[in-house]
């Protein structure tokens, strides 16, 4: 897989000898994505891929084809899912709150998410709104 863009807060698999550069403006070779993304260390031998690469302005999202999804990046308004707003620097599995479905699809907007399993449900993550626009723009 390669990336390329603006990286502060780990959203594109920099290589190694790359880490401390914040833009890489040349389509660039990840780390060693099955690595990195797999928490099964026999899953690069049971044909498991990147089904999908979900990139917004400041995080990306990584769907392999066992339905587990990936994200990283800025996470300023918690919108990666993951009960918090630090940045996300390496790569951590979104867990949806319903048992046994796996990610289908996912959008990555500046400061929410939206996640849909693979029953056709779907989640959000992030801001809903301001005082101004009216909060609850994330269906909540």
């Amino acid at each position: 897989m390669y990336m390329w863009g603006t990286d502060t807060s780990g959203s594109l698999l920099k290589p190694t000898d790359r880490q401390d550069e914040k833009k890489i403006d040349v389509p660039t070779l990840t780390e060693d994505w099955k690595k990195t993304l797999s928490d099964d260390e026999s899953a690069p031998n049971f044909g498991v891929g990147i089904s999908k690469v979900v990139c917004g302005a400041t995080d990306t999202a990584w769907i392999l084809s066992n339905g587990k999804c990936y994200v990283a990046g800025e996470n300023k308004q918690g919108q990666l899912g993951q009960g918090h707003k630090n940045p996300v620097t390496k790569p951590v599995q979104v867990i949806l709150p319903t048992e046994g479905v796996t990610v289908k699809d996912a959008a990555l907007g500046p400061s929410f998410a939206a996640y849909v399993d693979s029953e056709g449900d779907l989640y959000t993550a992030g801001f809903g709104g301001s005082a101004f626009a009216g909060l609850g723009a994330l269906g909540t």
